[in-house]
């Protein structure tokens, strides 16, 4: 439905009617809608669809492309401090240095290699 240019809102309502809900909801939500949209890889705004190339940085989900992760993977070490870093103050994004010798070690955490790693 969403290709055919109907917004979330109005799918969630069409899906309640014909009996499908949110999980713990009587309703199917818009935000459900757009989760698993996004999931799918449908956009409905040009920015959904290109995401942000930061000039000498590599994002999360930049990394994970590159070495076949998960973006799950990544942001649960993150916050596990497996991988210790900080928000870009400015852009609100995990930046990781865009030299090869990030994603060696990359490589090397996820054959368990190294056990810590720090930016």
């Amino acid at each position: 439905m969403s290709t055919q240019g109907i917004d979330d809102q109005t799918i969630a309502l069409t899906l309640t009617a014909q009996g499908y809900r949110s999980p713990l909801c009587q309703t199917l939500l818009p935000s459900t809608v757009k989760t698993l949209r996004l999931k799918h890889h449908i956009f409905q705004n040009r920015s959904q669809s290109h995401p942000r190339h930061i000039s000498g940085y590599l994002t999360v989900p930049q990394v994970a492309k590159s070495l076949e992760l998960s973006l799950h993977w990544i942001y649960d070490r993150i916050h596990k401090g497996t991988i210790a870093i900080s928000k870009d103050k400015s852009t609100g994004l995990f930046l990781f240095p865009d030299v090869p010798d990030t994603l060696k070690q990359f490589q090397k955490l996820k054959a368990g290699l190294i056990y810590n790693l720090h930016f």
